[in-house]
């Protein structure tokens, strides 16, 4: 049998694959070793990412007859309070499917749309020249078949048998993680919500690990447990049964009152998680892995359906892109590697186990919520696969696109240089620093440098970028250190301060590293820069939860922290196009952007949160960052003076926003910014009148981002 390219595997990952080249007029040919429909231990939770992929594919049909799903709720601890993040800011709203429905629906798209499906299991490979030729399948009738391509698609689970025999096998030092699941029948209607419970609590002591209920129907939940296996864990699979049987007995009594008596519909099933990704193992030769077969599984959640639909039309669009070229196959990893961060590959356990002795202590500063940065990882635990940090995302950079034709090589390599600069064993440090560079407004400080070299004339080149990027880390490397918890407890303020001072640090010598590169000149520049950075940031941590402050003291703190930053990064641009004529012009230019993008982007996450980084719109006030909004909004209704000074819960943040929204506080915060705006383009009047021009169409990327 011939092709042009086969797919082992027709789970979400190959039916996604088949599904993209059919679509191209590619011929595929699927080979699974079971018959459609067949059901898989899944959780079969669909967030938002999930959904918006599957309906690019125009897998419409079991998408539209779920319920979706209005909020992620945490339970902490046994007993503990529980937390609860709706998804009123995603489009679309996450969905639970089970897994026997949706993996039917892909394969019938696929096979309609030209792809063919072939019953059988791979038993070998038959190679030449380094390039995998056919694969030899074993079919339902116990007949062999050679099926030839010129490109391959791994998509056949954890265990794949492509990775072994092609020699790949599995990372020796991998930590595996296993999950369990049950189907159960409710009295009462179900709540359309994903509860996770965390860490798990079995015979006596607590795994390092979660347990959830999902609802898949009116009255029906799936039910299970997962943890990691691994020294001092006690893991089997008989613990790991025990456990479900644990946690469905207390859960039972818990939620008796919202559900009424559960009832078993089915035996429970098992998988291992596809955790222990690596991003030298995606591909060999002309084979590509996607989804479990590349261990896209999120070690925080366990989720994978996102990872596998999306990594599943990378890779057809790959082999698509190459064989209409012509060019030799080498498969590409690096939109898999960004799209993908591992948060949890070294954070899962910390996070899950921060659950357990989190204190609640009332209302209240910092001690009100936990440990700063343990509870963004916390956050971004409860956004599943949906924050994603992207070029393309921020409203900002599009508006820059548009204004300026060299804007988008400038980015695409500022962004390329970020992500390798960021990389690092620990998988921590790279998605949290990513995610912060993209974070709110993006990079507006190095869009800065960048921008006014490119309006003056300059060569914009490695060192620009370097020195765009550490523009860019100062407040990087200041941001993290104020999420240090200067009201230290045992346990979790102690792990989460040697996390932040970590990724602090690495910040720290990536910005040192870039500013060498931007030159020796430059660094002693960005050294004192980055002194008085971090002093006026403490000044302004210290400020936090002042009810009292005015929007005078909001613009002197604004121009000495970002509007200190951007004239830095304006003054850089003009320093490497020569420009020292027109320095002194150029950084008051960039001190008022500055200021006007930071009562833009503050504005922006208190109203509407920030899907990169996984803030909510109450993380803010919950943090006391009483700013510009909120100093407005407290002028005009007296009230919200009680609310703020106890934002500690949803429903009173909640509450604030939407009093907020009620005032003016938000077109006078517009206003604001405008005026900084005019400041920073008055500040360049009488330069030339297109350098003029286009910087002026630059500074309304601040206003872009207010409104």
């Amino acid at each position: 049998m011939n092709a042009e390219v086969v797919v082992v595997g027709a789970g979400p990952a190959g039916a996604a694959a088949a599904l993209t080249l059919a679509d191209h007029g590619r011929s595929v040919v699927m080979i699974d070793q079971s018959q459609f429909p067949r059901d898989k231990p899944c959780g079969d939770a669909l967030w938002s990412r999930a959904v918006k992929t599957l309906r690019e594919l125009q897998i419409d049909g079991p998408l539209d007859s779920a319920a979706p799903i209005e909020s992620t709720r945490v339970i902490r601890g046994f007993g503990g309070k529980p937390i609860e993040r709706r998804f009123d800011r995603h489009s679309p709203k996450p969905l639970c499917i089970p897994r026997i429905e949706l993996d039917e629906n892909l394969v019938e798209a696929a096979i309609e749309r030209g792809a063919r499906f072939l019953l059988g299991r791979v038993e070998n490979l038959k190679e030449q020249q380094g390039q995998v030729k056919a694969v030899v399948v074993r079919r339902a009738d116990g007949t062999r078949i050679d099926v030839r391509a010129k490109a391959f698609v791994a998509a056949d689970g954890v265990t794949s048998r492509m990775r072994r025999l092609l020699g790949l096998g599995h990372k020796t030092n991998a930590i595996s993680a296993f999950a369990i699941r049950q189907y159960f029948r409710t009295e009462l209607p179900v709540e359309p919500v994903f509860e996770v419970h965390m860490p798990v609590l079995s015979a006596g002591r607590w795994r390092s690990g979660y347990a959830w209920a999902f609802p898949v129907a009116e009255r029906v939940i799936n039910v299970g447990v997962g943890w990691a296996s691994g020294v001092g864990t006690g893991f089997d699979k008989a613990s790991l049964r025990e456990g479900l049987n644990e946690f469905v007995g207390s859960f039972r009594v818990e939620a008796s009152s919202r559900l009424g008596e559960i009832e078993g519909v089915d035996a429970p099933k098992g998988a291992p998680l596809a955790v222990h990704f690596s991003s030298d193992a995606l591909s060999k030769s002309n084979v590509y892995f996607v989804g479990d077969a590349a261990n896209l599984t999120d070690p925080l959640i366990g989720e994978g359906i996102a990872a596998a639909l999306e990594s599943g039309r990378m890779a057809g669009i790959e082999i698509e892109r190459q064989i209409a070229s012509g060019e030799r196959h080498i498969p590409s990893i690096a939109d898999v590697t960004r799209s993908f961060p591992r948060l949890g590959q070294d954070a899962g356990a910390v996070a899950r186990n921060y659950c357990a002795f989190v204190e609640n202590a009332g209302p209240g500063p910092s001690r009100s919520r936990g440990h700063p940065l343990l509870e963004d990882v916390l956050g971004a635990m409860m956004s599943g696969s949906d924050a994603v940090s992207r070029l393309h995302d921020s409203a900002v950079i599009r508006h820059l696109y548009e204004i300026d034709p060299t804007v988008g090589r400038l980015f695409a390599g500022l962004d390329d240089r970020a992500f390798e600069m960021f990389r690092t064993d620990l998988p921590l440090v790279t998605e949290l620093l990513y995610r912060r560079f993209w974070s709110g407004t993006g990079p507006s400080a190095a869009a800065t440098a960048l921008i006014v070299e490119s309006v003056l004339g300059g060569e914009v080149g490695s060192n620009s970028l370097a020195g765009a990027l550490a523009c860019e880390l100062l407040p990087l490397v200041v941001g993290f250190l104020t999420q240090t918890d200067d009201e230290p407890t045992p346990g979790e303020s102690n792990v989460g301060n040697g996390y932040a001072i970590l990724i602090a640090d690495f910040a720290l010598t990536r910005w040192l590293a870039n500013s060498l590169d931007a030159g020796p000149d430059e660094t002693r520049r960005f050294a004192e820069a980055g002194r008085l950075l971090h002093e006026q940031a403490a000044a302004a941590h210290a400020a936090a939860w002042s009810l009292n402050r005015s929007d005078k003291e909001y613009f002197e703190s604004a121009k000495l922290t970002s509007g200190a930053t951007h004239a830095f990064a304006a003054g850089l641009g003009a320093r490497r196009a020569g420009a020292l004529n027109r320095e002194k012009a150029l950084t008051e230019f960039g001190r008022n952007y500055g200021v006007a993008m930071k009562i833009a982007n503050d504005q922006l996450c208190l109203l509407d949160g920030d899907i990169s980084t996984s803030r909510l719109p109450s993380d803010a006030l919950r943090n006391g960052e009483n700013t510009l909004l909120v100093i407005y909004a407290l002028e005009e209704d007296p009230t919200l003076q009680k609310l703020v000074a106890r934002a500690t819960g949803e429903e009173i943040s909640a509450e604030i926003v939407a009093r907020i929204r009620r005032t003016s506080a938000a077109q006078r915060c517009v206003n604001a910014s405008r005026s900084f705006v005019d400041a920073a383009i008055a500040s360049i009047d009488g330069l030339d009148i297109e350098f003029v021009d286009r910087l002026s169409r630059f500074a309304d990327t601040a206003l872009v981002a207010a409104e």
